[in-house]
């Protein structure tokens, strides 16, 4: 499939349909950017025609993050036909089956956690690296169950597969800056949603405007760190300084 290029930049997100995904996508189209959403299941007509609103191109590639070979092969001649300005690594999945420990789980859940919090991850930012442009950043969406210091026994997979991505992140880092792009890792807090659940603090639409301030100065940005809620503020007054 080709895709004409345009001056727009293009963003590509996973898990696009709901949730920070979601936002995140919403945003970006309102902004001016192109799209390549990767998600499970399409977007809904309604979706879709949200997105498209100001003339931009909505690319959608229907795929199983848990089928890695799929993945790389519907990706690949997509991101034959245009550069990209950013890609987020979003989707996620957690189960409240592990709160007591890996015994919770089926065989199927624990390989579905580490294909797609893991696995799609690593794949994308294989497939990606050599296609971001210039300025262009990779975006990881960690935990703070991704370091050692929030460990207490609860959830072991979801944060083995969660440091996994933190270390993908740092050690992404060098290649990346050498193709003159970057890496960093989001840590975007406890959000109300469908994962998070509603007695969660942290409003996803807010989480993805915070991103959006970050990435508007990638300049800015260190390679291979790790930002969070606290971050936000004084990126967006930068971003209105500049």
């Amino acid at each position: 499939m080709m895709v004409q290029t345009t001056a727009r930049p293009l963003t590509l997100i996973t898990g696009a349909n709901r949730g920070l995904g979601h936002h995140l996508a919403r945003l970006l189209a309102a902004a001016g950017s192109d799209l390549l959403l990767v998600c499970r299941r399409p977007l809904s007509p309604d979706q879709r025609a949200a997105l498209q609103g100001g003339g931009q191109a909505v690319i959608e590639l229907a795929c199983d993050l848990r089928d890695p070979q799929a993945l790389a092969a519907g990706l690949r001649p997509l991101l034959e036909a245009r550069p990209l300005h950013c890609a987020i690594n979003n989707a996620g999945v957690f189960s409240q089956q592990e709160e007591l420990g890996l015994s919770g789980l089926a065989i199927g859940d624990i390989v579905d956690m580490t294909s797609v919090n893991a696995t799609a991850p690593a794949v994308i930012s294989a497939l990606v690296q050599d296609k971001l442009q210039p300025g262009g950043v990779l975006v990881n969406v960690l935990s703070d169950m991704a370091f050692p210091q929030t460990w207490n026994g609860s959830y072991p997979l979801y944060c083995a597969t969660k440091a996994f991505l933190w270390a993908l992140t740092v050690n992404s880092a060098t290649a990346l800056e050498a193709r003159g792009a970057k890496v960093i890792g989001l840590d975007p807090g406890w959000m109300k949603t469908d994962m998070g659940g509603d007695e969660a603090p942290d409003d996803p639409v807010e989480v993805a405007r915070g991103l959006l301030s970050l990435l508007a100065a990638p300049q800015r940005l260190d390679n291979g760190r790790v930002y969070g809620l606290s971050d936000f503020a004084e990126a967006s007054a930068m971003a209105a300084e500049a």
